[in-house]
């Protein structure tokens, strides 16, 4: 009797001592006639045990124009883990790559620079990571479709002295039209790429190279090659970036990136062109950092340009930036605040 009443009583203690509840509340106010702005709320909620990790988080989103209210499932999966492997369940973030702002390798995330809340989707998948003691790691992952279709890959991943290297195949087995690749663009207004190329069935190939030391450099590749598509037969990225701090003043950071890409056509035309980016980030005091971007658009001649201010506060971020766009898209201003806890 005495022993069941122990567990009764200690029961209790081991679940609420296992678990952890934590979140992300944020108010997004943008001036551009196609924003709303809104109110969003991601609580999470995990519970831990042993080597056993399960975790739970939903989005809520209250836009300001008609008090719409939006709720959808953001993460929730079920993990075991230990010194050698992970084996992860459910909907979950994938993403890897060096780049920062141009990354050819973002086949699973929607990462952007502009987001201060670093949020992404995620992917209902079934991941299998194996770390090893001799500087390599290995990722598998399952991913269904709609239609039951298994699409899967893999990555490996290894460090030397020299850097810290990546090889990834995925093979995409949707075969209904769907996105391949999301380029952030500093004006909302749709994607860098023709939005119209029905991009289906594929291949993938990736690589991806970091180096840190008295500057820092980096390289990621992708190659695409589609299974069913009546247009494009191949796509080709390759992106370079380089940073440096000068130690000048509070110390100001540079960076800079190119990608460059080629669609081959099944008339055996070419496209081909690239995109840069420029970024110069200065800290003002402890509180402040100022940052600027700027976005070369070749194909287009186009360029953007984004200012912003951030300020931490503790547990508070408060973003303000500025938009500047070609004349047919407009400038815009936008104020975030986020607080995580």
């Amino acid at each position: 009797m005495n022993k069941y009443f122990l567990y009764i009583v200690c029961f209790p203690t081991i679940i609420f001592s296992n678990f952890n509840h934590n979140g992300q509340i944020w108010i997004d106010y943008n001036d551009s006639k196609n924003y709303e702005s809104l109110v969003g709320y991601i609580p999470e909620f995990n519970f831990k045990y042993q080597n056993f990790d399960f975790m739970y988080s939903n989005k809520i989103i209250i836009r300001n124009s008609d008090s719409n209210y939006y709720n959808q499932d953001y993460r929730y999966w079920g993990r075991y883990h230990n010194e050698f492997i992970d084996i992860r369940l459910g909907l979950q973030k994938i993403s890897f790559g060096s780049a920062f702002i141009l990354r050819n390798l973002n086949w699973f995330d929607s990462i952007d620079f502009r987001n201060s809340t670093n949020q992404t989707m995620g992917q209902k998948s079934l991941s299998i990571k194996y770390f090893s003691t001799n500087n390599f790691d290995l990722n598998f992952w399952l991913i269904p479709d709609d239609d039951d279709e298994l699409s899967y890959g893999s990555r490996l991943e290894f460090s030397n002295k020299f850097g810290n290297y990546g090889f990834v195949f995925f093979k995409d087995n949707i075969n209904y039209s769907h996105s391949i690749i999301n380029i952030p663009q500093i004006v909302q207004a749709g994607n860098i790429f023709s939005e119209n190329i029905e991009f289906k069935q594929n291949e993938r190939l990736g690589f991806d190279y970091r180096y840190d030391g008295y500057f820092g450099l980096w390289l990621e590749s992708s190659y695409i090659n589609f299974i069913k598509n009546q247009i494009i037969d191949d796509v080709f990225f390759r992106t370079i970036g380089i940073d440096y701090t000068l130690n000048t003043w509070n110390g100001i950071y540079l960076m800079f990136e190119s990608m460059n890409y080629k669609f081959e056509s099944t008339d055996n035309s070419i496209l081909e062109d690239n995109i840069s980016s420029l970024m110069i980030q200065y800290p003002i005091g402890i509180l402040y950092d100022l940052s600027l971007v700027r976005l070369f658009d070749n194909q287009s001649d186009n360029y953007y340009d984004f200012i912003r201010l951030t300020t931490i506060y503790d547990y508070f971020t408060v973003n303000y930036s500025y938009s500047i766009n070609p004349e047919e898209y407009g400038n815009n201003f936008q104020m975030m605040i986020v607080y995580n806890y």
